[in-house]
């Protein structure tokens, strides 16, 4: 994993300077998709739970770069559901309660960009608003256990904010970029910290 991954991270991201070219998809989803090989083959109470949480993943990130305006939605609730995994997994985990401190930072971080977000949302809000609560809970899920799955769930709240903030509010110089690099590094510290878990 530590040398296929980020060969398939550094692939992806070089092509991206291309984009939008014929099978981008596969390209884009392929590291989440060895990861979730990677943790199908190995042993542990939640393997299929976060195989399926990889898996929604990738299908989301396919939904997104095959149109991100028209399958947005789709994107949306494709990660959304992988999210529900990630929960369930970090719940079934045996670890100690989260900090209330970073629940409530986490919570009124939630708050803020929704009110950020409410101006420019329209009929998307109900779902962006289902979405920010379902990441905001895996982030408190994910902070009972060790510290790369915490990680790695902060910076997919990172990711998902980047977007969020580039669609709705402004654009972000270099998005792409910033958005998937965070994303990749918070799929391979979850996956990590559930194998060394």
């Amino acid at each position: 994993m530590k040398i296929v991954f980020p060969a398939l991270v550094a692939c992806y991201l070089l092509l991206l300077r291309f984009a939008p070219y014929k099978g981008s998809f596969i390209v884009k989803a392929l590291p989440i998709l060895w990861l979730a090989l990677i943790v199908l083959l190995s042993d542990g109470s939640v393997t299929q739970l976060i195989f399926a949480a990889l898996v929604f993943c990738a299908a989301g990130d396919i939904a997104l770069d095959l149109d991100r305006t028209k399958y947005f939605l789709h994107g949306l609730t494709l990660f959304l559901v992988a999210h529900l995994f990630y929960i369930a997994a970090f719940l079934k985990l045996d670890g100690p309660q989260p900090r209330s401190i970073f629940a409530l930072s986490l919570t009124l971080y939630a708050v803020a960009m929704s009110l950020v977000l409410k101006p420019k949302l329209g009929k998307l809000a109900p779902a962006v608003y289902t979405y920010i609560i379902t990441i905001t809970a895996m982030g408190i899920t994910a902070a009972r256990h060790n510290t790369e799955i915490a990680t790695g769930a902060a910076l997919f709240i990172i990711s998902d904010s980047l977007i969020a903030i580039d669609k709705f509010v402004r654009p972000i110089p270099a998005a792409t970029y910033w958005i998937m690099i965070t994303y990749y590094l918070a799929q391979y510290l979850i996956t990590e910290g559930i194998l060394n878990q």
